[in-house]
Protein backbone atom coordinates (compact mmCIF):
# COMPACT_ATOMS: atom_id res chain seq x y z
CA UNK A 1 0.00 0.00 0.00
CA UNK A 2 3.14 2.46 0.72
CA UNK A 3 4.07 1.74 -2.66
CA UNK A 4 1.04 2.62 -4.21
CA UNK A 5 0.31 5.66 -2.11
CA UNK A 6 3.84 7.29 -3.31
CA UNK A 7 3.27 6.33 -6.88
CA UNK A 8 0.33 7.96 -6.38
CA UNK A 9 1.88 11.21 -5.04
CA UNK A 10 4.27 11.37 -7.77
CA UNK A 11 2.22 10.81 -10.35
CA UNK A 12 0.17 13.62 -8.89
CA UNK A 13 3.40 15.66 -8.67
CA UNK A 14 3.98 15.33 -12.17
CA UNK A 15 0.58 16.01 -13.11
CA UNK A 16 0.76 19.63 -11.46
CA UNK A 17 3.95 20.00 -12.54
CA UNK A 18 3.16 20.13 -15.95
CA UNK A 19 0.13 22.74 -15.80
CA UNK A 20 0.74 25.97 -16.75
CA UNK A 21 1.36 28.36 -13.88
CA UNK A 22 -1.00 30.80 -15.17
CA UNK A 23 -4.17 27.88 -13.86
CA UNK A 24 -3.21 28.40 -10.38
CA UNK A 25 -3.31 32.76 -10.16
CA UNK A 26 -6.44 34.11 -8.54
CA UNK A 27 -8.49 36.47 -10.45
CA UNK A 28 -8.61 38.35 -13.89
CA UNK A 29 -6.68 40.97 -15.78
CA UNK A 30 -9.97 42.62 -15.61
CA UNK A 31 -9.67 42.11 -11.75
CA UNK A 32 -5.81 43.62 -11.15
CA UNK A 33 -6.31 46.62 -14.49
CA UNK A 34 -6.16 49.85 -13.62
CA UNK A 35 -9.10 51.93 -14.21
CA UNK A 36 -8.28 55.40 -16.15
CA UNK A 37 -9.88 58.38 -15.25
CA UNK A 38 -12.55 59.99 -17.27
CA UNK A 39 -9.98 63.12 -16.93
CA UNK A 40 -7.30 60.94 -18.06
CA UNK A 41 -9.25 59.81 -21.18
CA UNK A 42 -8.06 62.24 -24.61
CA UNK A 43 -11.15 63.19 -26.29
CA UNK A 44 -11.23 66.62 -28.56
CA UNK A 45 -14.75 67.46 -30.39
CA UNK A 46 -16.29 64.29 -29.69
CA UNK A 47 -13.57 62.36 -30.50
CA UNK A 48 -11.99 59.78 -28.28
CA UNK A 49 -7.77 59.17 -29.05
CA UNK A 50 -6.80 57.69 -25.96
CA UNK A 51 -4.94 57.82 -22.82
CA UNK A 52 -3.20 61.07 -21.80
CA UNK A 53 0.15 61.06 -22.12
CA UNK A 54 0.73 62.87 -18.89
CA UNK A 55 -1.60 60.95 -16.93
CA UNK A 56 0.18 57.69 -17.73
CA UNK A 57 3.78 58.95 -17.06
CA UNK A 58 2.76 59.59 -13.95
CA UNK A 59 0.90 56.50 -13.16
CA UNK A 60 3.52 53.99 -14.99
CA UNK A 61 7.03 55.64 -13.62
CA UNK A 62 8.55 52.08 -13.99
CA UNK A 63 7.47 52.30 -17.69
CA UNK A 64 6.06 48.70 -17.69
CA UNK A 65 3.31 47.39 -19.62
CA UNK A 66 -0.08 48.35 -17.48
CA UNK A 67 -3.38 46.46 -17.87
CA UNK A 68 -6.13 49.42 -18.03
CA UNK A 69 -9.62 49.45 -17.66
CA UNK A 70 -11.66 52.43 -19.81
CA UNK A 71 -15.18 53.75 -19.34
CA UNK A 72 -15.93 55.72 -22.49
CA UNK A 73 -18.07 58.39 -21.50
CA UNK A 74 -21.31 59.50 -23.31
CA UNK A 75 -20.06 62.70 -24.47
CA UNK A 76 -17.91 60.48 -27.64
CA UNK A 77 -19.31 60.46 -30.37
CA UNK A 78 -16.27 58.42 -32.11
CA UNK A 79 -13.05 56.38 -31.09
CA UNK A 80 -10.17 57.41 -33.76
CA UNK A 81 -8.42 54.70 -35.57
CA UNK A 82 -6.12 52.57 -33.26
CA UNK A 83 -8.09 54.79 -30.26
CA UNK A 84 -7.72 51.98 -27.82
CA UNK A 85 -4.00 50.42 -28.97
CA UNK A 86 -0.57 52.31 -27.76
CA UNK A 87 0.49 52.67 -31.23
CA UNK A 88 1.57 55.84 -32.98
CA UNK A 89 -0.92 58.08 -35.51
CA UNK A 90 -0.14 61.78 -36.08
CA UNK A 91 -3.67 62.39 -34.43
CA UNK A 92 -2.21 60.85 -31.34
CA UNK A 93 0.82 62.64 -31.07
CA UNK A 94 -1.16 66.08 -31.47
CA UNK A 95 -3.42 65.64 -29.51
CA UNK A 96 -1.27 64.17 -26.67
CA UNK A 97 -2.14 61.03 -26.23
CA UNK A 98 0.33 58.06 -25.70
CA UNK A 99 2.26 55.89 -27.78
CA UNK A 100 4.80 53.70 -27.79
CA UNK A 101 7.04 55.78 -29.37
CA UNK A 102 6.93 57.77 -26.43
CA UNK A 103 9.19 55.07 -24.33
CA UNK A 104 7.20 55.86 -21.45
CA UNK A 105 5.90 51.94 -21.81
CA UNK A 106 3.08 49.69 -23.04
CA UNK A 107 -0.78 49.05 -22.39
CA UNK A 108 -3.22 46.84 -22.68
CA UNK A 109 -6.81 47.89 -22.70
CA UNK A 110 -8.76 44.59 -21.02
CA UNK A 111 -11.89 45.94 -19.94
CA UNK A 112 -14.02 48.06 -22.19
CA UNK A 113 -16.87 49.77 -20.55
CA UNK A 114 -19.43 51.23 -23.11
CA UNK A 115 -22.70 51.22 -20.70
CA UNK A 116 -22.37 55.10 -20.75
CA UNK A 117 -21.65 55.68 -24.22
CA UNK A 118 -24.93 56.69 -25.39
CA UNK A 119 -23.79 59.48 -28.14
CA UNK A 120 -21.13 57.13 -29.53
CA UNK A 121 -22.12 56.60 -33.46
CA UNK A 122 -18.59 55.25 -34.76
CA UNK A 123 -15.37 53.01 -33.77
CA UNK A 124 -12.46 53.16 -36.02
CA UNK A 125 -10.48 51.31 -38.03
CA UNK A 126 -8.11 48.93 -35.74
CA UNK A 127 -9.75 50.69 -32.76
CA UNK A 128 -8.75 47.70 -29.87
CA UNK A 129 -7.03 45.36 -32.68
CA UNK A 130 -5.01 42.98 -31.06
CA UNK A 131 -6.21 44.44 -27.16
CA UNK A 132 -6.86 41.53 -24.53
CA UNK A 133 -10.49 42.34 -24.05
CA UNK A 134 -11.94 40.55 -21.64
CA UNK A 135 -16.10 39.22 -21.37
CA UNK A 136 -18.84 40.33 -23.52
CA UNK A 137 -18.40 43.80 -25.92
CA UNK A 138 -21.96 45.32 -24.68
CA UNK A 139 -22.66 48.20 -27.57
CA UNK A 140 -26.05 48.03 -26.75
CA UNK A 141 -26.36 51.57 -25.02
CA UNK A 142 -25.01 52.94 -28.02
CA UNK A 143 -25.97 54.77 -31.13
CA UNK A 144 -23.30 53.27 -33.19
CA UNK A 145 -23.35 52.96 -36.69
CA UNK A 146 -20.58 52.01 -37.86
CA UNK A 147 -17.83 49.81 -36.94
CA UNK A 148 -14.71 49.94 -38.80
CA UNK A 149 -12.53 46.89 -40.05
CA UNK A 150 -10.35 45.12 -37.93
CA UNK A 151 -11.71 47.22 -34.87
CA UNK A 152 -11.80 44.04 -32.26
CA UNK A 153 -9.79 42.03 -35.13
CA UNK A 154 -7.69 39.27 -32.71
CA UNK A 155 -8.88 40.48 -29.80
CA UNK A 156 -9.60 36.53 -28.15
CA UNK A 157 -10.55 37.44 -24.99
CA UNK A 158 -14.29 39.01 -26.23
CA UNK A 159 -16.44 35.61 -25.14
CA UNK A 160 -20.03 37.99 -26.81
CA UNK A 161 -20.92 40.65 -28.40
CA UNK A 162 -23.98 42.50 -28.24
CA UNK A 163 -24.45 45.02 -31.39
CA UNK A 164 -27.31 47.95 -31.27
CA UNK A 165 -30.14 48.08 -33.29
CA UNK A 166 -28.63 51.09 -35.09
CA UNK A 167 -25.87 49.70 -36.65
CA UNK A 168 -25.64 50.25 -40.51
CA UNK A 169 -22.24 49.35 -41.56
CA UNK A 170 -19.69 46.52 -40.22
CA UNK A 171 -17.37 44.48 -42.52
CA UNK A 172 -18.33 41.76 -39.99
CA UNK A 173 -15.31 39.25 -41.21
CA UNK A 174 -12.84 41.72 -40.93
CA UNK A 175 -13.88 43.42 -37.64
CA UNK A 176 -13.99 40.38 -35.50
CA UNK A 177 -11.48 38.30 -36.92
CA UNK A 178 -9.11 35.85 -35.26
Amino acid sequence: IKKRMLSLLLTLCMVIGLMPSTIFASGSAKETAVAVPSEALVIESGTYYGISKTWFAENNPSKETMSLSVKIPDNVITIAKDGFIDSYTSAKKSKGAVTYNDNLGRYNIVNLDFSEASSLTAIGEQAAMRCPVEGVLDLSNTKVETIGKNAFKECTGITGVILPSTLKNIPFFDVFKE
